[in-house]
């Protein structure tokens, strides 16, 4: 059995308010530099591809395709009953069935998905354990989304557990302890997504 149009057309649109709740949500958070931000931001993404996918499913003849390739409808399925589980029972009553838009999506997303900053660090003698940086990132940054670009790669090794190599961050302060050495010849950057300012 296949999809039909009038119930993907239902679920897509379903698919669209659960979205925009979730980024309502997340504009919320980050306004008032909640902790919740980071939650909602990934939750948001989530959706926005799952809107996404929906949206370029098409019907022909009772078969459902993505391009030129058919989708069987236990795939489809899955991804309605994926989308449904970001269901919460007031999205009903804060948003109408028609209007939410296509366009609309993208203007929700788009500020989120770029807001990606650099802040470059001064390595003042070799080997140090800590580095001012200067901002205090707990309330600036999504600290899930940090990173330590060292000498143009990416170090992953963030952590809050200091007896693991990598570095954490508490406050204004990088403390490092990862497995090889800062040193002054080196150029080091946090990379962050921006949630506040």
């Amino acid at each position: 059995m296949g999809i039909f149009q009038t119930y993907l057309e239902e679920e897509l649109a379903l698919a669209k308010k659960i979205f925009i709740y979730y980024t309502d949500k997340l504009v919320y958070y980050s306004g008032i530099g909640s902790n919740k931000y980071h939650r909602w931001y990934v939750d948001s993404l989530q959706l926005y591809t799952l809107v996404k996918f929906i949206e370029n499913i098409n019907i022909e003849d009772g078969v459902s395709y993505i391009g030129a390739n058919e989708i069987s409808t236990d795939v489809i399925l899955n991804i309605f009953h994926k989308v449904r589980e970001y269901y919460r029972s007031d999205i009903d009553t804060t948003y109408e069935l028609n209007e939410i838009t296509s366009s609309d999506i993208t203007t929700y997303v788009l500020p989120y998905t770029a807001d990606w900053k650099l802040l470059p660090i001064s390595i003042t003698s070799d080997r140090p354990s800590s580095l001012n940086i200067g901002v205090n990132l707990e309330e600036l940054a999504d600290m899930q989304s940090i990173q330590v670009v060292v000498n143009g790669m990416s170090d992953p090794n963030y952590t809050t557990d200091v007896s693991k190599n990598g570095y954490h961050i508490v406050s204004n302060t990088l403390y490092w302890h990862n497995y090889y050495d800062l040193l002054t010849s080196d150029t080091v950057q946090i990379q962050y997504l921006q949630i506040k300012g």
